[in-house]
């Protein structure tokens, strides 16, 4: 995504489901991440096949950090409530494409919120202005979904060696850093880099905004349908271990459209 600038970030939709969409699915060699806003009017319910069952509430998170493969399925609790969020797929690293896959969940009660005049940021992964989120993901992650008013600006510094994502969500916002600014529309996303020493930048406007921001792994990735793994061959191993169900067993809950 974004010729690499976004390493290790694979793929971000920004999504608004009310119906069962997809069935039980497999994933390996990333990490598949569900945020669902503070205005979603549903919930979800999310199954795996490691016997896992929660339910993702507006603001909270689950983070399904598939290593070597798991099965999951995400339904809206209730048909027809608008369910809005976030699906993430944040790449892992060659040594943990291997490893046991695990759940994490993060209640909306249990994501701190930086505020200051005319601004508000959740803290949802990583630190921000001396607050911390209580997740612990397999590599260092920022994730701040933040709302802005005019006249106060979002500062954050890019670090050198990290890819950063921006996405504006209702408005146009103004990305101001190392002595050049964009003007980002609503609906639209930015990756950045700091190649040499951090840079500090702002977006400023009024709307709401998604930033996320981790280490690049430098690393080989083949991303195709729900595995991204370090090569063709390992990719084709795979299919391979989901179709000898080896990434576990997942019937669905719900009858889904055809």
């Amino acid at each position: 995504m974004f010729d690499g600038l976004a390493d290790p970030i694979l793929m971000v939709d920004h999504f608004e489901m009310r119906y069962p969409t997809f069935p039980p699915h497999p994933h390996a060699g990333f990490s598949a991440v569900t945020y669902l806003f503070e205005d979603s009017e549903g919930s979800f319910q999310n199954r795996d096949s490691l016997g896992g069952k929660q339910i993702i509430g507006p603001g909270a998170l689950h983070w399904t950090m598939a290593g070597k493969g798991v099965m999951h399925e995400e339904v809206p609790v209730i048909d027809g409530q608008r369910c809005h969020g976030l699906q993430i797929f944040i790449n892992l690293a060659l040594a943990m494409k291997s490893a046991l896959p695990h759940a994490m969940h993060l209640r909306a009660d249990r994501i701190p919120a930086y505020r200051s005049t005319g601004l508000r940021a959740r803290i949802v992964c990583g630190s921000y202005g001396g607050l911390r989120s209580p997740l612990a993901p397999p590599a260092p992650l920022d994730f701040f979904d933040v709302a802005l008013n005019e006249g106060s600006p979002f500062l954050y510094m890019l670090q050198p060696g990290w890819g950063t994502w921006i996405y504006t969500m209702d408005s146009a916002l103004a990305l101001d850093g190392a002595g050049s600014a964009v003007l980002l529309p609503a609906g639209q996303a930015i990756a950045l880099s700091a190649t040499g020493d951090a840079i500090p930048f702002s977006v400023q406007g009024e709307g709401q905004f998604v930033l996320l921001s981790s280490p690049a792994l430098h690393e080989p990735v083949v991303f195709k349908g729900p595995f991204a793994m370090e090569s063709n061959p390992a990719l084709a191993r795979a299919f391979i271990a989901f179709q000898n169900g080896e990434m576990g067993r997942l019937l669905p809950s719900r009858e889904f459209p055809r």
